[in-house]
């Protein structure tokens, strides 16, 4: 990096983490006046530290809304500042190009992206799992993990599948389940077991099932159907293997998703929203680099660097930037576009725009 590189990368991470640190006051004292009263009349709830914690453990997943918005502030307000006060023509002097005097700031934010790619799952979606439960625990809620799931379709040890119309876990019992036993080659069936009810035993760590029937296959074909009454049945699953299934989309990470879809190709279940929402989550974990390319050319159409005119073009690329992302996966989730295209249109076109953009202002 030049000399010149790393005076220009040095403002933009001053900036950078200045803005993201005002963000993240803004919104924990927006989250403090909401909850705060609450807080003080069920302060038996939670604990000082986990009161303390269920403001910090959002504060990875609000960093992948944050850190574009705060990248984007920064590099225009940077170049526009150095616009302003003639210092690019010093730069442009020296025999410095603008690539090298920006690619440290994009290199930043693909660093930046990848560790969230990688963390996804491990950390920013496990606080946020632990946050919700607080939040619960707070306002007196029924855990998360004793709501009644409907429509439950859930993997078993021993290549099972079960088909689940109501679940309780507060009760641990099922309702009207179906559980499908498969071969080793996960696509002929081996038998059916369906009953109306089904309540785990504690102490003998069996499911007493009622109106229990067994159906067997032999080569894809149904052999015999044995009515078997109230029985037990010996099964490897708990009730806490189905904690936390059946999380909706915007709460799962993109790894979860691909669990999720993976589980729907086997059972021949449609897939195409989940898919689409994968593409959608690993689309804006890169966001970051993307939205910096952008903002370089955009930099120059102000030379007035001042706090409002850099924030007023940020706030119009957004709500435009994430305009186009709603709408992308909208049309992937209905199967009109590609889901691969839908999750990543944004970054598409700012990409294309940025490229546009740089050579009409010849930067490159």
């Amino acid at each position: 990096m030049t000399r010149i590189g790393w005076y220009v990368f040095r403002q933009f991470t001053v900036v950078f983490f200045g803005s993201l640190s005002l963000f993240y006051i803004i919104f924990t004292l927006i989250k403090l006046s909401d909850i705060l009263q609450t807080m003080i009349r069920h302060s038996d709830r939670l604990s000082l530290s986990e009161m303390f914690l269920y403001f910090i453990y959002d504060y990875p997943l609000l960093g992948l809304y944050f850190m574009p918005i705060c990248g984007l502030f920064a590099i225009v307000f940077v170049l526009s500042k150095i616009n302003a006060q003639n210092e690019s023509i010093a730069i442009y002097n020296s025999g410095v190009s603008v690539v090298k005097i920006v690619s440290p700031m994009i290199i930043f934010g693909t660093i930046v992206s990848f560790f969230v790619t990688l963390g996804e799952d491990s950390f920013i979606y496990k606080l946020h799992h632990k946050q919700r439960d607080l939040h619960n625990r707070l306002v007196n809620r029924i855990p998360m993990d004793k709501w009644n799931r409907y429509q439950l379709t859930a993997f078993g040890a021993n290549n099972k599948i079960y088909f689940i119309n109501r679940y309780s876990p507060s009760e641990g019992s099922f309702t009207n389940t179906k559980i499908l036993y498969l071969n080793d080659d996960l696509k002929t069936i081996k038998k059916l077991v369906s009953f109306n009810e089904a309540y785990y035993n504690q102490f003998s760590k069996k499911w007493e099932a009622k109106n229990v029937v067994e159906r067997y296959w032999e080569n894809n074909r149904l052999k015999n159907i044995n009515s078997l009454g109230n029985v037990d049945l010996d099964l490897n699953e708990t009730p806490e293997t189905f904690k936390n299934q059946q999380e909706t989309n915007p709460h799962l990470s993109a790894k979860e998703l691909r669990v999720e879809i993976e589980k729907k190709k086997i059972i021949g279940g449609s897939y195409l929203e989940d898919l689409s929402d994968m593409y959608y989550k690993y689309g804006s974990y890169f966001i970051f680099p993307f939205i910096l390319f952008l903002g370089v050319p955009v930099s120059t159409i102000s030379r007035r660097a001042t706090f409002i005119m850099s924030l007023l073009l940020v706030l119009v690329i957004v709500i435009i930037y994430f305009i186009i992302s709603y709408i992308g996966n909208s049309l992937g989730r209905e199967g009109i576009i590609n889901p691969i295209i839908s999750g990543w249109i944004s970054n598409i076109i700012s990409l294309a725009f940025g490229v546009y953009y740089w050579r009409k202002k010849r930067l490159i």
